[in-house]
């Protein structure tokens, strides 16, 4: 069960071809490291992991959020280049764009230089989402987001709708995993 994880490194490859290879080299990784990790079996204590899985944690941000971005950065980078690949230009909706999946959409898309129109139930989370770049926010408990879209786009529309609304899941803070290597 589970697939995202965040721990301590406890062993690392020995073999030289890992070692060598360019990609493992840029990872730095250490005994002893802080990383994120995406691989089925994240719930135990300790993992075997390949170390293509495994990502190093930058100074400043907490294991708990660098796990949880694993999966949602993947949806958005997946989402943004894969069903749509958003460019400059584009007009850009996303629905609950005050969600972790929706921030990174609205960030991302924006990065890329779309405008970006998002949904969202309250002026707080409108206020989040225009935080992290959003051009406009409707609250569509109290609008009709598509009447409120067409007034924005002048009755063009959108390039692209993107969803951020996931199943609610189970959050296990345990504390973190420790982390074995594999070649």
């Amino acid at each position: 069960m589970g697939s995202e994880a965040a721990g301590t490194i406890v062993g690392l490859p020995t073999d030289q071809t890992v070692l060598n290879d360019p990609e493992y080299k840029k990872r730095t990784l250490e005994k002893g490291g802080k990383v994120a990790v995406s691989h089925l079996g994240s719930l135990a204590e300790y993992m075997v992991v390949p170390w293509t899985a495994v990502f190093p944690i930058p100074t400043g941000v907490t294991a708990l959020t660098a796990a949880a971005g694993l999966l949602q950065g993947l949806t958005t980078t997946s989402f943004m280049e894969e069903a749509y690949n958003v460019q400059k230009g584009d007009i850009i909706l996303i629905h609950t764009v005050a969600g972790g999946l929706g921030l990174l959409m609205c960030q991302l898309a924006k990065s890329r230089g779309a405008t970006v129109i998002g949904t969202t139930s309250t002026k707080e989370k409108a206020a989040l989402a225009t935080g992290h770049g959003a051009d406009h926010v409707i609250l569509y408990t109290e609008e009709d987001t598509v009447k409120r879209v067409l007034e924005i786009t002048n009755g063009e529309g959108v390039h692209a709708v993107f969803d951020g609304v996931g199943k609610d899941t189970c959050v296990f803070q345990r504390g973190l995993s420790f982390v074995e290597l594999t070649e």
